[in-house]
């Protein structure tokens, strides 16, 4: 076939158009009704953008008003998108600087400056809806490229924004990356396709298509499959006109192969510039309970995991768990039945992609990206920051969909009778994963209602009620809760993470959450319990438990026992601001005010912005020249009672006429005499 089936210019307009309604359909329940502390954390480690980020948190929490916009350089001059470029994707705000995602940054603050001082959430999801809708359009315009009818392609568009997976890319900000990455690749890809169907890269397709690999390389490290999709895009998949110009088929591949090439390489050198080599992840990413249990595990040990997880996406399309957290309480080995299901999956898909990539059948190239993307994410290469996440699934999902399309292309063979025939299964589908997203975007107004879903989810799973602990944590935490609403969450809170606790004795990270609520609620005795705990029986040398159980001891009056807490503490994190700080504080309570005014110098040289620090060190300075002060007013007192005796004694030996005597020397009064 030569050229596809056109449809009528009416319906290429209204088909996008149809679903850009039933994609803020789907949404728009997300869009009004949450709250914007769900949004904060993220908001905090992932707009980049300080000085508009200080603003803006400051406007929402204290309310400084409108006027202040037009005092705020950083909003009224645009400058912040040339910081994107030099910083990685944390921003410095952690130790893991090992992502570089400049665009996806660029649009967080694309959002930030056209939303201002005031943080409107809402604009951020909407971006997230907006880029969705696209992403499916895109999808059913690559797909419709290699069928006679593009009905069966715009079906499958519709399940992709349709899936439930995608309410953690709408509603988790993060996800918005995996969103910018795919819509680069398949618009690419959509233009490539397009590329080969002319025999040529015309002016605005190579724009298009150095656009589009730029957008994917610059979204995220996922978006540098635009590369395996180009090659086998280019390369391998049957193209419609056999007897063409060879010498055309390989123009269109080089160009194709430079369009993906450039912003690759000059997206590699950059960061290089920026992050170095730095690829794995650090203590951020080390929690027992939340972080990935496969960080620490070589490859042979965690394999059976990583089936485990090529069955977990599997079924995740089919039968999607909509959890936010998808952590398996114990890691899989080879008698699970996940892990040995999933190495069945895996040998089934490599074969069947061997199949397609040996037919040149254009299938090859949907696979290939979800294989790519498996490799990347499914911890095989490397551990990554999650062990599983629902954000991570639309490449499979663009899979899955292609094979649908395909299924349709064929059973239904161009005919209007057979389309509308499949329209009905497609549509009853479509109700049902549509319900189940429009409800589970109610699960997201709150990191609440978000945590108590899990647990509802995965009951007794330890990770859940920590989540849900720390989400009540989080309510006691907030300014102007009242003393019942942050009583009340703290008690539930100490109820679900003593779950976790019970579920998970070995757990240093719900350990140290309980230890922290009971200090909050003045159980002190019981938060030195765990805090002993884990000193002595998991880990001596954990630094956050040696350093409470120094101030415990000292609030206490132990300061033995503090001090060597503190010393083991020192120890490990000589340059600790809080090892330093209680270290001035514990010289304080042995009585050595001098040594305690030095090692608060030696805070403040290295954290000036310590204010508890200053405080105290001039504090102590103002105790020290008040004493002074006292010191030399009592001698200046004693002086003068000095100097009155001896005006007494004078005055009597004048009447005893022994005042000529020259053997009667004065006192040795230092000062002025009177004549």
């Amino acid at each position: 076939m030569e050229e596809t089936h056109q449809p009528h210019p009416a319906a290429r307009l209204l088909l996008p158009l149809v679903m850009g309604a039933a994609v803020f359909g789907l949404y728009v329940n997300t869009l009004v009704g949450f709250d914007y502390d769900i949004m904060r954390p993220y908001f905090r480690q992932h707009v980049m953008i300080d000085d508009v980020l200080m603003v803006m948190e400051k406007n929402d929490l204290h309310a400084d008003g409108p006027g202040a916009k037009a005092s705020n350089p950083t909003v009224t001059h645009p400058y912040g998108y040339e910081k994107v470029w030099r910083q990685d994707y944390w921003a410095g705000r952690t130790a893991d600087a090992n992502l570089y995602r400049p665009v996806t940054v660029l649009s967080y603050w694309m959002n930030a400056f056209v939303t201002g001082l005031t943080p409107v959430p809402m604009l951020f999801r909407l971006v997230n809806v907006l880029l969705l809708w696209l992403l499916g359009v895109l999808t059913a315009w690559w797909l419709g490229r290699y069928m006679e009818h593009p009905a069966g392609a715009w079906f499958a568009a519709f399940l992709l924004i349709a899936h439930p997976a995608n309410t953690e890319l709408i509603n988790h900000i993060v996800g918005r990356a995996d969103i910018l990455a795919m819509i680069g690749v398949v618009g690419f890809a959509l233009a490539q396709r397009r590329a080969q169907m002319k025999r040529r890269w015309s002016p605005a397709l190579i724009v298009a298509g150095l656009l589009a690999a730029a957008l994917a390389v610059g979204s995220k490290e996922t978006g540098l499959l635009v590369i395996p999709v180009a090659l086998v895009q280019g390369f391998l998949v049957r193209t419609t006109h056999k007897r063409g110009d060879p010498e055309k088929r390989w123009r269109v591949r080089a160009v194709s192969l430079a369009l993906v090439a450039i912003p690759a390489i000059v997206y590699l050198a950059a960061r290089a510039s920026v992050v170095g080599g730095a690829g794995g992840y650090g203590q951020l990413w080390a929690d027992d309970l939340t972080g990935n249990p496969l960080r620490d595990l070589p490859l042979l040990e965690r394999l059976p995991a990583v089936f485990a997880i090529v069955w977990h996406y599997t079924a995740q399309i089919f039968a999607t768990d909509t959890a936010f957290l998808h952590n398996p309480v114990d890691v899989p080995t080879w008698s699970s039945p996940d892990a040995l299901a999933g190495m069945c999956l895996a040998l089934g898909y490599l074969a069947f992609a061997a199949f397609t990539l040996k037919r040149k059948h254009w299938l090859s190239v949907p696979i290939v990206l979800a294989t790519g993307q498996f490799l990347l994410v499914g911890n095989l290469l490397m551990p990554i920051g999650v062990y599983a996440a629902n954000r991570l699934m639309l490449p499979f999902i663009i899979c899955a969909v292609a094979v649908v399309a395909h299924f349709i292309a064929r059973t239904t063979n161009g005919s209007r009778r057979a389309h509308a025939a499949a329209l009905i299964p497609v549509t009853a589908v479509l109700l049902v994963m549509g319900t189940v997203t429009f409800d589970v975007n109610t699960k997201w107004y709150t990191i609440q209602d978000l945590t108590k879903h899990d647990t509802e989810i995965h009951v007794n799973h330890p990770a859940a009620m920590y989540l849900r602990g720390r989400a009540d944590a989080e309510i006691a935490a907030r300014p102007g809760a009242t003393i019942d609403a942050r009583s009340k969450a703290l008690d539930n809170a100490i109820k679900w993470v003593g779950r976790a606790v019970e579920e998970r004795p070995d757990s240093i990270q719900a350990r140290l959450l309980l230890a922290e609520l009971l200090l909050a609620t003045g159980r002190y005795d019981a938060a030195f319990g765990h805090y002993f705990d884990i000193v002595h029986e998991q880990n001596d040398n954990h630094l956050e438990s040696l350093i409470q159980l120094s101030v415990l001891e000292m609030i206490d009056g132990r300061i033995p026992e503090s001090a060597q807490y503190l010393h083991r503490a020192h120890k490990i994190a000589p340059h600790d601001a809080r090892v330093m700080h209680n270290r001035a504080l514990l010289s304080l309570a042995q009585g050595n005010v001098p040594q305690a005014i030095q090692r608060f110098n030696e805070l403040l040289e290295q954290f000036p912005r310590h204010a508890e620090a200053k405080r105290q060190r001039d504090a102590l300075r103002d105790q020290q020249l008040e004493l002074v002060e006292q010191q030399a007013q009592h001698a200046r007192w004693i002086e003068q009672q000095a100097r009155t005796r001896w005006r007494a004694s004078k005055t009597q030996n004048d009447d005893t006429d022994d005042a000529g005597d020259p053997t009667k020397l004065d006192p040795p009064i230092v000062g002025p005499r009177d004549e």
